[in-house]
Parts: C-alpha cells; structure tokens; sequence
C-alpha cells in the first residue's frame, strides 16, 4: 500500500516547497496518512477540529494529534466549534455543518499560512457510502462520483478500509477510534454498520468492484466536462462584460433540461426548471445566483456576472469642467452628428446638474420627436436589454432629463442651429 500511494502522490505533480495541510481526526485513516506522509518525508502541517460533540472523549481526540504533532516537530493546529449550536442556528444537519465548518476553516489556514493543499484521508469505502447517499437523493453525475473540491487531496480514495487496518496493523500505528462510529445515529454509520456487512456477504468483492464503477461514472463525468467545453467556446459569445448564448442552439440540445442544467451549474444556477423555463421565457426575465445574473432578452440570454464593486448611481456635476468617474464626459468644442455628442443650451442649464441613473416614472422629450415619452417605453422602443437599462446614464437638471448620455437629447434643452457659444458634451 505504501509503494501505490507513493505512486499516487506522485500524479499530484507537486512541486519544491508545497506545504500540505493534513485534516487529522486521530483515527485509524488520517493516522495511516500521518505515517506515510512522514515516511515520504513530504512537508506539511496538521489541522484538528473538535466539533465538541463527545465531551471528554473529543478533548482526548485532539490532546492525542497535538502530542504525535509535538513528538515529530509538525506544526499543529486546532479549532473548537460549537457544533450543535451552529446546526441548530443554519437548519441543517450536524454533519453537513461540522464539513462546512471543517473546510472552511481550513481553507482559511491555506491563505493565511501560505500553504499549497488540504489533504483528507478519505477511502474507497467513503465514496462507496457517498455514493449510496447520494444515489437515494437523485444525485447525477456529480454527485455520484463525488466532487473534487480544488485545493483538496484525497491520496487515499483508492484503498478500502481493510487495506487501511493492515497498513495500520503492519506498522503498528497508533489511533484513536470514535465511539460514535459504532452508533447508528447518522446515514453514514448506518450503511457503513448495516448495509455494507449484508453487501460484503452476498458480493464478497463488491469494493473492488465498486472502485472500477466509480472510474468508469469518473471517466463519463470527463467526458461531459469536455463536451460542455467545446460547447461553450463555440456558443458562449463575448459581448464586453458579459456572455450571449442564443436560445435556440440551447433549445437544440438533447436531452435538452439536462444540458441546459449542466451548462449553467458552474455560475451557481442549481435549479432546472427555473433555468429550463427562463430559456422559454419572455423579455426582461432574469436569475441570479451568488455570482451571476442570468437574463432572458428575445431570441438570446445573457449571462453577466454580478460586480462586486458597487457602483454610485448619482454624481453632482460642475459643467464647467469634464466629468470623469464611472463614464467619463468631455467639453468640447466641435461636434458630430452622433448620439455621442450633445449640443446644449447653456442658458437653460442654470439648476444644479446630476448625472444618475432611471428611475421609476422618468421622463423627457426626445429631440426630433414629437410630445413626451415614458423612458421605459423609450428603452423598450430601442430594444433595452435589462443590463442596458441598468448601465444607461442621464445627464439632468434638477429633476428634468437633459440628456439619455450617448443617445438623445431632450429638446427642452437643446441648442438651436444658430446658438452662439453652446456646451458642447461628448462621451468618451
């Protein structure tokens, strides 16, 4: 087992210098990987979480890593959480919060002491029983062969738990077994304590077996990505800031809900009807998830991602020198007939001027049309996507509109043919 793991790293490709970050419970499988890591003489550190849910025999848990950490000069570190508390705070389960708390703690240490991986001593049986979990939730692809959290190693995947225990056996590694595994108080300890046994006598090989089914679901899962990524290059059109995607070529693809899922589940959009519907759905519709907007706007979608940076949506502007913060407008002395120009009136300027964005029951008169107009009937006239509208600027005076910035002046203050001395503004 030594020599396949030693093999095993060595496809991690590491380079001189990467510190690993070892997630150690004490037990039998992160203990094995302590051993062989030190034996390897690979460089890296040990991190220890106390989830406080055994009382005395989670304190014996970390006070046991921290003393093998002490005795081999490894760098250790721990961290309590109140468990329970959290669970019951965020609705979830007490598993499902101890591996958020887990991972998120510990990719925290990755940045804040410069170190390269985490490293879990998952096996093969934890995968089988990953799998079984999510199977009986309705689980595809990814689900059923597990996802690979970048930075997180897993050199013992391949190994099944006996494997484990006579490595542990043969070298006489010490560890410390957790009481609750022998509990059924969780799914996991349920399959592991009940159903695993029951498999092991009718299909005497099924680990074995169940490892070359989880390459091949791995080697599909592959070949998914691959085609997904062609697809995108080809379909995925960049417009500045963001993505076009036309409906129909999506609309093409078969098994066409499947596709669109797996398409648009790396911008966080998790839900499939609400993304098969919003391929189906009118103008102006939109999603979003954590990081991304995902837009329905006629025959195409937009895909934008959400800026971080908040932008002001309203400035106080001194016409007498060029404006230049989040679009910048320039005083000039000679124009075009563009709409990237506008020749004003500079008597009719006298009120204080803005430059903001639309809002509700905004209104101005179009130079070279006739009456008034709704901005929102304007921007529906001029074929506004939702990310138009939210990017377009106006120039005002007080509250009435001077100029939709880049496209049309309102003729209130436009200056006539033979005006002397207009202001003349462009958009750079």
């Amino acid at each position: 087992m030594f020599n396949k793991v030693k093999e095993h790293i060595k496809k991690y490709e590491l380079k001189e210098g990467d510190i690993m970050l070892l997630a150690c419970s004490g037990g039998i499988d992160s203990m094995v990987l302590f051993d062989i890591f030190k034996k390897l003489n690979i460089d890296f550190c040990v991190a220890h979480c106390n989830f406080m849910l055994r009382a005395n025999e989670s304190t014996g848990d970390e006070e046991f890593v921290k003393e093998k950490c002490e005795e081999n000069s490894i760098t250790f570190f721990s961290k309590s959480f109140e468990t329970k508390k959290e669970a019951l705070r965020s609705g979830k389960s007490i598993q499902m919060i101890a591996r958020e708390l887990r991972y998120s703690w510990m990719k925290n240490l990755l940045k804040d002491h410069h170190l390269n991986y985490i490293v879990t001593a998952h096996n093969l049986n934890d995968q089988f029983e990953t799998f079984l979990i999510n199977f009986s939730r309705g689980s595809g692809l990814r689900g059923l062969t597990g996802i690979s959290d970048f930075p997180i190693l897993r050199p013992l995947r391949s190994f099944s738990r006996q494997d484990i225990e006579l490595y542990a056996h043969k070298n006489e590694i010490i560890w410390r077994e957790d009481s609750s595994n022998s509990q059924n108080l969780y799914t996991r300890n349920k399959i592991r304590n009940k159903i695993t046994p029951e498999l092991l006598k009718i299909f005497p090989n099924w680990i074995n077996n169940s490892k070359k089914s989880l390459i091949y679901l791995n080697e599909s899962k592959h070949a998914l990505h691959n085609i997904l990524k062609a697809w995108k290059k080809e379909n995925f059109i960049k417009k500045k800031d963001c993505f076009i995607i036309n409906k129909k070529d999506l609309k093409k693809l078969q098994p066409n809900e499947f596709f669109i899922y797996e398409i648009f589940f790396e911008f966080g959009f998790l839900n499939e009807k609400d993304l098969f519907s919003i391929v189906n759905s009118e103008t102006g519709k939109f999603l979003e998830s954590k990081k991304y907007r995902l837009i329905s706007n006629r025959d195409h979608l937009i895909l934008q991602k959400i800026s971080k940076k908040r932008i002001n949506e309203f400035y106080k502007w001194d016409k007498k020198k060029s404006f230049n913060k989040d679009i910048k407008i320039e005083i000039v002395k000679q124009s075009r007939n563009t709409g990237e120009y506008a020749i004003l009136d500079r008597s009719k300027l006298d009120c204080e001027l803005v430059i903001r964005k639309s809002i509700s029951g905004d209104f101005f008169y179009p130079s070279g049309m006739k009456g008034k107009k709704k901005l929102s009937k304007y921007f529906k006239d001029e074929k506004y996507s939702l990310v138009d509208k939210e990017k377009q600027w106006l120039l005002c005076s007080a509250e009435k509109i001077v100029w939709v910035i880049g496209k049309r002046v309102d003729r209130r203050f436009a200056a006539g043919e033979k005006q002397e001395n207009p202001l003349i503004l462009k958009l750079s």
